[in-house]
């Protein structure tokens, strides 16, 4: 059975690499039905397609990543290999080859898919709001106590009565 996965891979990139474009969809698909039997994953008729769709965008994905990288080759592996001497990253399929990125994250990462991420200059968080209000609510009413105080004490012609008391430092 991997023989005959491996020969269908091998046919499908001596193919893309001769050919320069995209396969058709008849041999993509039957890869797909190859690498579900490998990896034992089976989906509802009704989701087939989309998970087709997937698989082919993350294959395209990884060929062009690997041919920049000068792997052009995928393989199925159940396993984390490295390439040992190599400083360029291998890319493969894998089990989740059939997932979009949300669905990925939402799935493996704990995240939801419905949350919106936070862009970049959303300016202050609500916390830097609600301190800074609160200061200038607090300086209003430093201030406006500050001008009642000078107020009464004017009213009163006792402006120059207000002294403050200056204590004697110890030892003197």
């Amino acid at each position: 059975m991997k023989l005959i996965i491996c020969l269908s891979i091998l046919l499908f990139f001596i193919q893309l690499n001769n050919c320069q474009s995209l396969p058709d969809n008849g041999i993509l698909y039957q890869s797909f039905l190859n690498w579900m039997d490998n990896y034992e994953i089976t989906y509802q008729s009704n989701e087939i397609q989309k998970k087709f769709d997937n698989w082919k965008t993350n294959l395209l994905q990884i060929v062009e990543l690997n041919t920049c990288n000068y792997f052009p080759e995928v393989i199925y592996t159940n396993q984390v290999e490295s390439n040992p001497g190599q400083n360029t990253p291998k890319f493969e399929l894998n089990k989740y080859s059939d997932l979009n990125e949300i669905e990925f994250q939402g799935k493996y990462c704990g995240a939801d898919p419905t949350m919106e991420l936070p862009s970049k200059d959303s300016g202050l968080s609500g916390g830097a709001i609600a301190g800074i209000v609160i200061g200038v609510v607090a300086g209003v009413l430093i201030l406006g106590a500050a001008g009642f105080l000078i107020y009464t004490k004017k009213k009163d012609g006792n402006l120059n009565n207000i002294k403050l008391k200056v204590f004697p430092k110890k030892g003197h």
